[in-house]
């Protein structure tokens, strides 16, 4: 059985693939690889091979429970060879909505078998996408050109894949005009049950005469012109009213950097941003801490139809031509100690101080000085200490504290003596973030590169959004895939590690030995043996010698073991590896 767990190791959320004793691989066909499955029917045919991993064995029948039920189901094999049969067969699917088929196999020699050998996520929908409840918002704007566009925001019940805007239509239930939307221009939207059209002059002239009147407008939408992610498409006319908003004073609030970090360097030491003001008022910009209470704030009073342009309160707040507005922070003569952490621009707007506020927009930034550090870095470095392949996979974990420092923006390595399709002294190379493994990678395998063998240097980059540096220089041994007979480079991570908390610890080892049996003991401090795990010789197949194993921290009886020293041991057909001491704090 092959299980992905999201495990919580050193503060990092990734997956493992866990992979213990299996009797048989189940492949589903190549149409179901990609997941999830999306489909719009009530009845699913599965088909793929079910291959038994014993030659001595023979498959009977192929299993399948859905994940809210508890018995499984059987179909019988038949045809192929005893230890690979090809199955299909049809199941109807539970609910609308997420569901998992798991699937599994008996045989002669496994009558009982229940492990969930392979699994299929699905998405299944059976209804077109409709229109929200809430109205169709058309709104007025004026861009850095001084040009007047409209914007009408369509919400949907679920995310949209395709749209056809020949069939979209505002109507005017005044008069009952129609006003075709087919020269309209999608712009991104905060997701994808949101659809944002802009729309220009051909539009303009007639939804400023319809919002002048008053006129009630009415979205219409033709049958055939939005579709889901499984392929429904409406198939009746959609209507839902529009609500016009006038337009905001300041729009375009738009940040220089994400990040300061105001250290005296020259560089990045204060924060830029820019806005517009569309209408003559009152505007109001704010630094607020992560609690919401204000450390600096100016205002002035905002014209941008006249030809006077201010400079307010050390120049922290200027004005340009056509309504453009330049802030900065800190001003050059301001004394105040400004901490590390995270902060809030916050731009306000009014048209008379008595009208109140008609605009609130804040824009979130890190103050931070500290360069970004790393975690965690596997393979661990060590010249002489751990080997590594001449084509290995390295990740990168990064240590940041999200409520006081600015993320990490680019990870860099400069590799000596490396091959590609020539021969490079130093090699730059960027690593790239993986969300499922929670860090930065860079595989030197699916790069087609290879490092020489010999005592080799990694020098590292990281850099964060404020600009901040920290430069690693790495030393690893390289060793060619068939030099080490023996079980070496023995380390785990982390250690120490919390079991109480969930934590798992990977023991991670060398080898060339294969088709040998594995044997995984851990001792406590007096030589007992607490914990043991043997995998047979049938598994000790790896494309890397670069092996990982886990340990929850639980003894033979599936308790957590009490605080201390424990010691580890690998041993592979009658090779063994030294001692690893492994520390277990429970808190």
């Amino acid at each position: 059985m092959k299980t992905n767990v999201l495990m919580l190791i050193a503060g990092f959320l990734f997956v493992v693939r866990l992979s213990p004793a299996q009797d048989f691989q189940i492949r589903l066909a190549d149409e179901f690889q990609v997941q999830p499955y999306l489909t719009g029917e009530k009845k699913i045919e599965i088909f793929g091979q079910v291959v038994a991993l014993s030659e001595d064995d023979s498959l009977t029948h192929i299993l399948y429970r859905w994940h809210a039920q508890k018995n499984w189901q059987a179909r019988k094999l038949e045809g192929g060879k005893p230890v690979k049969k090809e199955f299909r067969f049809e199941v109807n699917i539970p609910e609308e909505g997420w569901n998992i088929l798991y699937l599994s196999a008996r045989s002669k020699l496994r009558k009982n078998y229940k492990q969930v050998v392979d699994s299929l996520v699905l998405y299944t929908d059976y209804q077109a996408p409709t229109l929200a409840p809430t109205p169709a918002i058309l709104t007025r704007g004026i861009d850095s050109t001084q040009q007047v566009f409209w914007k009408l925001t369509i919400s949907f019940t679920e995310f949209l894949a395709h749209y056809n805007l020949e069939n979209f239509t505002i109507k005017n239930l005044v008069t009952s005009e129609k006003l075709p939307l087919s020269g309209a221009t999608p712009v991104p939207a905060a997701n994808n049950r949101l659809l944002v059209l802009r729309m220009g002059d051909k539009h303009g002239g007639i939804l400023e005469s319809w919002v002048e009147a008053g006129d009630s407008l009415q979205l219409e939408i033709e049958t055939g012109g939005v579709a889901d992610r499984v392929g429904n498409v409406n198939s009746s006319l959609l209507r839902r009213a529009i609500q016009f908003i006038e337009m905001q004073i300041v729009q375009e609030v738009h940040l220089a950097q994400g990040a300061i970090s105001p250290n005296g360097d020259g560089q990045n030491d204060r924060l830029e941003a820019s806005f517009f003001v569309r209408y003559p008022g009152y505007v109001w910009v704010q630094i607020l801490n992560a609690s919401g209470d204000v450390i600096y704030q100016t205002a002035t009073r905002v014209d941008p139809t006249d030809s006077l342009y201010t400079a307010v309160r050390d120049s922290s707040l200027i004005e340009q031509p056509n309504g453009k507005m330049q802030f900065y922070w800190p001003p050059e003569n301001y004394t105040k100690k400004i901490k590390d952490g995270k902060y809030y621009l916050a731009v306000a707007s009014q048209l008379t101080p008595e009208l109140g506020s008609s605009s609130f927009i804040l824009k979130p930034f890190y103050v931070d000085r500290k360069a970004p550090e790393i975690a965690r870095i596997s393979p661990v470095s060590g010249q002489k200490q751990h080997f590594i392949t001449p084509q290995p996979r390295f990740e990168i974990f990064t240590r940041v504290d999200t409520t006081r420092e600015s993320p990490v923006v680019r990870v860099e390595g400069i590799i000596e003596k490396v091959r590609g399709v020539e021969f490079y002294e130093t090699l730059r190379v960027q690593f790239v973030y993986d969300t499922l493994v929670g860090g930065y990678v860079f595989d030197f395998r699916k790069k087609g590169l290879r490092w020489r063998s010999g005592n080799r240097k990694l020098q590292l980059l990281l850099s964060d959004l404020a600009g901040n540096e920290r430069i690693y220089d790495l030393k690893y041994t390289v060793v060619a895939d068939t030099t080490v007979n023996d079980v070496a480079d023995l380390y785990n991570y982390p250690n120490p590690f919390n079991p109480r908390q969930g934590e798992v610890t990977a023991i991670s080892f060398y080898t060339n030995l294969d088709n040998e049996p594995l044997n995984l003991y851990i001792y406590n401090f007096t030589g007992q043996l607490v914990y043991f795990r043997k995998i047979p010789a049938s598994e000790m197949t790896f494309s890397s010698p670069r092996r990982l194993l886990l340990w929850n921290g639980r003894d033979l009886s599936g308790k957590i073991v009490p605080n201390g020293v424990y010691f580890c041991q690998i041993q592979i057909g009658q090779k063994k590896s030294k001692l690893l001491k492994i520390a277990v704090i429970n808190h």
